[in-house]
């Protein structure tokens, strides 16, 4: 299963479909790594991708932006994130790290709410 699939569901599904049904997936804290889901190999991150996804989180802005988006977002909402990181100091990252950072930042906030 690739990892947009397993952030928001199946295509068919609404375009803010969570994927409840697959969390767990990943254990807190844990990068996926080796082969994607869609039989891709993903480059291992850079030593300065992994500082810049810490600084990100430390920041704040991984949990003000799952608190603005009130736990549940779609693919234009990530797409839009990712674009906007892209464009700010904290850039590169993996995205599908920056995934993992959000589902983590989710569940606790869904442990708060």
């Amino acid at each position: 299963m690739g990892l947009f699939t397993w952030l928001f569901g199946r295509k068919e599904g609404s375009a803010t479909a969570t994927c409840r049904e697959n969390e767990g997936l990943l254990s807190p804290g844990m990068e996926p790594s080796g082969r994607m889901g869609n039989g891709q190999s993903r480059m291992p991150a850079s030593n300065s991708e992994v500082e810049n996804l810490r600084r990100w989180k430390e920041s704040g802005q991984a949990r003000a932006w799952v608190e603005a988006h009130h736990g549940h977002w779609g693919h234009a909402e990530w797409l839009a994130l990712l674009s906007s990181l892209e464009r700010s100091p904290y850039w590169p990252m993996q995205p599908e790290a920056v995934g993992v950072a959000l589902e983590e930042e989710k569940r606790e906030w869904l442990k708060r709410n």
